[in-house]
């Protein structure tokens, strides 16, 4: 059950979440890249074809979770801006 995009607020931590998102990218392309490298030049079918499955769930997951962090980051900017101009 995917949650609500409103209910998501990543914009107040959003140094971590953004560093955490894009570590899991780098985590994941290097988890395909060696199962490239496994199942190419290793010969060892069933290990590269687990690396490149889990490096692109993880490149998937952190996509997915950046783009999370860019839309809260947006709403908190149109909502902060709102307020602003409701009050003066």
């Amino acid at each position: 059950m995917k949650a609500n995009p409103q209910e998501i607020d990543l914009s107040r931590f959003s140094a971590f979440w953004g560093l955490f998102f894009a570590i899991h990218v780098l985590l994941g392309i290097m988890a395909f890249a060696a199962g490239v490298y496994l199942v190419w030049l290793g010969g060892n079918l069933s290990s590269g074809l687990a690396l490149i499955g889990a490096g692109a769930i993880c490149v998937f997951n952190g996509s997915e979770g950046l783009s999370d962090l860019l839309r809260s980051l947006t709403r908190s900017k149109v909502m902060t801006a709102m307020q602003q101009n409701s009050r003066g």
